[in-house]
């Protein structure tokens, strides 16, 4: 027997699944639900590939029709309004259209680039159409397609903003870097990059840290991430913590899942031409670009690098409003912001209600020296928080 919540945990599977790599395309899961000849329930799954490729209804058809099961009828679940326009692919409802046996095409989303033809092409074909989450206005409350859906209203990406701080709410030093999370909360960070369209940091990260960005394997070796959740629910993160081996693996058989890597550029650093020859090196080794944006005071510093935009200072009102704007021409639905307390801070009038919060909390007090210390901005505590787990020996905040 099937039920309700057993396709919504398959959909949510495939969702997470196709995540970080289908930029400027939606994220998109299918699921056909069958009843043969014979009387039995078979399903088929399907997640978008990367663009110019099958997007998830066309995985799941040609799945289907490589194992040919005499079907009497079906129901096909799709979190997004199948396409109706030529693009680099033909329409998925000319595909669908032509199986008979599926009678009912339930959509969990309407694609606003497609003001409802590919439903009104379904239901001319004799389609039962039901839509769960059927609303006046756009909704980016979905939490595999919300940034899409946002940036295509004109709202822009959703924004991840991941900190990691101490029991103090010490989240690092001015001048050293300082490990603080263990290893189940690092291999969420990296699943959770997988799984964005982009990463970003900001000055002082970037000057302390010189980070690299790009994905890196844990040494724990596959399986999933060792989670317990405390209380609260949200579909993302248990999607993404619950299929974390899969993406484990697909991190590191697939490169289309690399993020891009976004850096925001202001005052000079010691090294800071070694870390740009380094960032030209991930970019021959992982295929994705590290891009690069300075504020208009630092213009004359980075007459050496390839600059990509120019944003206002950070401390500028208009700060937040430009980066958001950037990061939508580039065509980004989902932006991992991995920055210290001042972009943060710069970012706190920026952020919607759409937009996430993850704090991994360590149990732990730092016991070095605390002289340059950096602390979580207060804006971020305040939040409320959507669900809470615990990662190893660290604790994960949601809000």
């Amino acid at each position: 027997m099937y039920l309700i919540s057993d396709i919504k945990k398959s959909l949510d599977r495939v969702s997470v699944l196709s995540m970080g790599r289908t930029w400027p395309n939606p994220p998109v899961g299918a699921y056909l639900l069958c009843r043969t000849t014979s009387n039995e329930i078979i399903s088929y799954e399907g997640y978008t590939e990367k663009p110019g490729r099958r997007h998830a209804e066309i995985v799941l058809l040609d799945d289907f029709d490589q194992h040919r099961e005499e079907v009497e009828r079906a129901v096909l679940f799709v979190t997004l309004e199948p396409c109706s326009t030529y693009g680099r692919t033909p329409p998925c409802v000319n595909r669908i259209v032509n199986y008979d046996f599926i009678k009912t095409v339930v959509v969990m989303n309407r694609d606003p680039l497609l003001s409802g033809e590919g439903i009104r092409i379904l239901k001319e074909n004799g389609k039962n159409i039901i839509e769960p989450k059927k609303k006046i206005g756009p909704d980016t409350s979905d939490p595999f397609l919300g940034g899409f859906l946002g940036r295509v209203n004109g709202t822009g990406p959703r924004l991840h903003l991941k900190a990691a701080a101490y029991a103090d709410g010490m989240m690092g030093r001015k001048k050293e870097r300082i490990r603080i999370s263990g290893e189940e909360s690092f291999r969420f960070g990296m699943a959770l990059r997988a799984k964005m369209d982009a990463v970003l940091v900001g000055p002082g990260t970037i000057s302390v840290d010189h980070p690299g960005l790009n994905l890196r394997k844990s040494c724990k070796g596959d399986g999933n991430i060792v989670f317990e959740k405390i209380k609260g629910n949200d579909r993302f993160i248990d999607a993404l913590l619950s299929n974390s081996g899969a993406i484990e693996n697909l991190n590191y058989d697939d490169a289309d899942y690399e993020p891009e890597r976004v850096f925001i550029l202001d005052r000079a650093f010691d090294g800071c031409k070694e870390f740009y020859a380094k960032q030209k090196q991930l970019e021959k080794i992982t295929g994705k670009k590290s891009v690069f944006y300075i504020t208009e005071s630092s213009k004359s510093i980075w007459t050496d690098f390839e600059i990509d935009a120019i944003l206002p200072d950070l401390k500028k009102e208009n700060f937040s409003g430009e980066l958001r704007r950037r990061l939508s021409e580039r065509g980004y639905n989902e932006v991992l912001v991995e920055g210290g307390a001042g972009l943060f801070n710069s970012m706190k009038f920026l952020l919607h209600e759409h937009d996430r919060v993850y704090l991994l909390t360590s149990k732990q007090f730092y016991s070095g020296d605390k002289s340059d210390a950096v602390y979580l901005p207060e804006f971020l505590l305040k939040r409320e928080p959507v669900s809470s787990y615990r990662l190893g020996e660290d604790d994960l905040i949601v809000s």
